[in-house]
């Protein structure tokens, strides 16, 4: 249960994992698998995703995690750690802190500088030099007065010097860095498609469809239209198809997940041996008809097939 946005808090369970805390708290943990669940092993401290919390945080095959069983703090496995989702709290308070520190100390350096410049005594007003009586001189293009005496001066016109400079030469341009492609990869909690993105997600205890609803922002309507076979209440270790930001999902088939089993299987093959078509399977899962699927992946299978 979650109470005023936090984890209802239990007891600690002997068989849970030592070094299992809340991520602003590290004197508590949550009972149960709660994304304010971090591990205080890690470095830096990270939240692991929830069914490593259901098989090992929380439970007594804890002391065969591998973070369990270093002797040091090390970084938690990008497979193993939950998608960061932003800031924590902690962060976000810091940072505040941070900007109104850099704001008092920009407004002392402007006050203090501000003040030297004003005081500076070198800075002097300059001198306007008025007419006198005596002398009254007039500048023309080529004739001077001066005490009504004319003096005819040749008018001189400097030639510049035109010296040959070298020219710079370029150097030989570098060549670029080719990207190179990644494949996507196809894992549970992983999102899966390019235009329209799902997530497959294993159902742990305490969970419902709504909760799915406010993580991937869509609806709980969506979420049972798209999985046609799921039960309701929905049971732990059920797998849930959900969409990613999509609440109409009328133009969308109906899915199924489906995990590869062959080593070194091509769509095109997997396609012929499930009877599904290869266009389809190829657009809902972001994939190439000549990629080649390993045995564990995960894939969205189409019931019907639309037009996409």
């Amino acid at each position: 249960m979650i109470e005023n946005g936090k984890p209802k808090i239990s007891e600690p369970l002997e068989e849970s994992c030592p070094h299992l805390a809340l991520f602003d708290d590290p004197e508590t943990f949550s009972a149960y698998p709660s994304k304010w669940n971090a591990c205080y092993h890690s470095k830096p401290v990270s939240i692991p995703k929830l069914r490593h919390q259901r098989d090992f945080c929380l439970d007594e095959n804890h002391v065969s995690c591998l973070l369990y069983l270093t002797s040091k703090e090390i970084k938690m496995p990008k497979e193993m750690q939950i998608k960061s989702s932003g800031l924590s709290r902690m962060a976000k308070s810091n940072l505040r802190i941070l900007i109104w520190c850099a704001i008092i100390l920009l407004t002392v350096l402007a006050v203090v500088f501000g003040s030297r410049w004003f005081s500076n005594p070198f800075i002097m007003e300059p001198e306007v030099s008025t007419p006198t009586d005596e002398l009254s001189v007039l500048v023309t293009d080529h004739v001077i007065v001066q005490n009504e005496a004319l003096e005819i001066l040749p008018i001189y016109t400097p030639t510049a010097e035109i010296q040959n400079t070298p020219t710079a030469t370029l150097p030989n341009p570098t060549p670029t860095a080719t990207i190179t492609p990644t494949t996507p990869p196809l894992a549970l909690e992983t999102p899966i498609g390019l235009e329209n993105q799902f997530v497959i997600h294993r159902v742990i205890e305490g969970e419902s469809l709504l909760l799915y609803a406010n993580w991937y922002r869509t609806s709980p309507e969506a979420i049972q239209a798209l999985n046609p076979d799921l039960s309701y209440p929905i049971q732990v270790d059920d797998l849930v198809i959900i969409p990613i930001g999509i609440t109409d999902v009328t133009a969308l088939p109906q899915f199924e997940p489906y995990q590869v089993l062959d080593e070194g299987i091509s769509v095109q093959e997997l396609a012929d041996q499930i009877d599904v078509s290869v266009s389809d399977l190829c657009f809902y899962n972001n994939i190439d008809e000549n990629q080649t699927l390993h045995s564990g992946d995960w894939i969205i299978v189409p019931f019907q097939t639309t037009n996409p």
